[in-house]
């Protein structure tokens, strides 16, 4: 028997837990009780260690693969537009998130503008230039690591000291 991917896996019984009360336009998340949760998440992670649903991973700590299935039950309900009400998925924040306090505001303010426009442009320009700067910030700091040759082996010392 060839094994279901995951997604199809969580849309297939999902559907099969709320039967005729599924509703496409709907969030699965908004139609499903705690307890229908719980039976789609058992569902799947019994699927894994079956071997009927796609996973790559090691099986026998149980724990893991569970804590494994919940999260990506979660994510196919907000991303799958089968689960999601039909709506594609966007991410909360463009990116990855930043902790550098000036790019943030500079994003923030980014946000105001219409693309395209004067000032939209402007603020993108000091965007990228704010980038550059962290990005020689982070190179300087990966190069100014030291190296301590003496827990190297013996044969690479001497490599070590050519860089």
């Amino acid at each position: 028997m060839p094994t279901m991917n995951q997604k199809e896996a969580v849309v297939k019984f999902i559907k099969e837990i709320l039967g005729s009360n599924f509703d496409a336009t709907r969030s699965a998340s908004e139609q499903l009780t705690k307890e229908q949760r719980t039976q789609v998440n058992t569902k799947v992670y019994n699927g894994i260690v079956n071997g009927e649903i796609a996973y790559n991973k090691d099986i026998t700590d149980t724990t893991t693969v569970k804590r494994y299935v919940s999260g990506m039950v979660s994510n196919h309900i907000r991303k799958a537009k089968e689960l999601n009400g039909g709506t594609p998925y966007a991410p909360a924040t463009k990116g990855r998130g930043t902790r550098d306090s000036e790019l943030s505001a500079l994003n923030t303010l980014l946000s105001k503008y219409d693309e395209g426009t004067t000032e939209y442009n402007d603020v993108m320009t000091h965007i990228n230039q704010r980038k550059v700067e962290i990005s020689s910030e982070r190179s300087a700091k990966r190069t100014a690591k030291t190296l301590d040759v003496s827990f190297l082996p013996q044969d690479l010392q001497d490599l070590a000291s050519e860089s």
